[in-house]
């Protein structure tokens, strides 16, 4: 390692290792209005690893006991339906007989679908 490598691993080093030493705080300083950001999350709870673990693999019990299974995507608990899928409430002509009706109360109302923003628009009362 020549001189250069060894200052800009001393730099690199130099300000990376503050921002790992905070990373277990409530709070740490950050760029923005506020200055800081709060991490409650990073906090040590009064519960050991293991203790969590088996907290959550019990919570999973019950709630696949209830039926439900958990949904790493959305982050939620969702109905298991046939073969551990989930379960849908509704087949693909009633979803788009629903969307179609509700196109039809917002274009009533003076609205429009801006399909480019997956929103509606407000054009002005229906003629």
């Amino acid at each position: 390692m020549n001189r250069s490598s060894i200052a800009r691993l001393a730099i690199a080093m130099a300000l990376v290792l503050p921002a790992a030493g905070q990373a277990t705080e409530l709070w740490h300083l950050a760029p923005g209005e506020a200055g800081f950001t709060e991490h409650p999350a990073q906090v040590k709870g009064p519960m050991t690893r293991e203790q969590t673990v088996a907290r959550d693999a019990e919570e999973a019990q019950r709630m696949a006991a209830r039926g439900l299974r958990w949904n790493q995507l959305y982050g939620v608990w969702q109905p298991v339906g046939a073969a551990g899928r989930p379960a849908i409430s509704f087949t693909r002509e009633q979803k788009r007989a629903e969307e179609a009706e509700e196109f039809r109360q917002m274009a009533a109302k003076g609205y429009r679908w801006n399909q480019l923003y997956s929103t509606y628009q407000y054009v002005g009362p229906a003629k």
